[in-house]
């Protein structure tokens, strides 16, 4: 018997949009999930809803949701791998070419003061690097945790959101035709290889899924609007940054009011149509 949901998917941004009052340095688990959120998710699948994590963490940061609500076992991670939860099998990857830190990392570090960084290293690590708390050099940190493939290297500005604009500015006009540079929130950035993002992910699972009528995707910042100008619905949270909010076609409440549990109202009610 169908069900009113079949062949919807909701793709779902992680930090800020599924939660809210987390540490962008800190686990999943630090973050607050609205219990509305849990509920809607649930009541979206037995409906024969397919919601899917699409979020920059890695795989290991989300499995403890698998616990708290049924979504699908692939989740998009790490801005573009392709990761069953379930069976620990990788079915796409971005990985950054072996000898990145010898040759753009060094750029980096001979054109600005970088202060706080990490490489995710090829088992899904976060080697976080801080200069005023490491007491070595990023370069002597890599060589201790070369582990590769590398998959991005991320920039925090603890805040300064001027700092992150002058990288990224410099980076994007650089490094744009070799690599994707990304800010998932005002002072946080992201680098990582071309081809990779949420955006090419979703195109590759849903191949793999089959039998898609409807493609929701919901966010909130900069890296999340190629993968909502690709959806047949693009939400951004009402908490969203300015241009993410003018490329959705639906804006829905906070992330601390259950974002995800007013997409799912908005569905029940057809103000998206399935």
């Amino acid at each position: 018997m169908a069900k009113k949901f079949d062949g919807v998917v909701i793709f779902s941004d992680f930090d800020n949009t599924l939660t809210y009052k987390g540490s962008m340095s800190g686990t999943c688990k630090h973050f607050n999930i609205n219990p509305n959120n849990y509920e809607a998710v649930k009541y979206f699948t037995q409906n024969g809803g397919k919601f899917i994590m699409a979020t920059g963490r890695n795989y290991n940061e989300l499995l403890f949701l698998l616990d708290k609500m049924p979504m699908y076992e692939v989740a998009i991670c790490t801005n573009g791998t392709l990761y069953n939860l379930k069976t620990n099998e990788e079915y796409l990857s971005v990985e950054l070419e072996d000898d990145f830190i010898e040759t753009v990392a060094k750029d980096l570090f001979s054109k600005f003061d970088i202060r706080h960084c990490r490489i995710v290293d090829g088992d899904y690590n976060n080697c976080e690097w801080n200069k005023t708390e490491s007491g070595i050099s990023f370069f002597e940190h890599a060589k201790i945790h070369d582990k590769k493939p590398y998959h991005k290297l991320t920039f925090s500005g603890d805040g300064d959101v001027k700092y992150i604009k002058n990288l990224y500015t410099y980076l994007k006009n650089k490094y744009k035709d070799e690599y994707t540079v990304e800010c998932s929130a005002p002072d946080f950035m992201e680098l990582y290889a071309k081809g990779g993002g949420k955006k090419n992910a979703i195109r590759e699972l849903v191949k793999r899924i089959g039998d898609v009528k409807k493609i929701i995707c919901v966010g909130d910042q900069e890296n999340d609007i190629p993968m909502l100008e690709i959806a047949d619905v693009g939400v951004c949270v009402a908490n969203g940054a300015q241009r993410a909010k003018d490329v959705a076609s639906v804006i829905c409440t906070t992330n601390e009011e259950g974002a995800i549990a007013d997409v799912v109202r908005m569905l029940e009610e057809g103000i998206i149509k399935t």
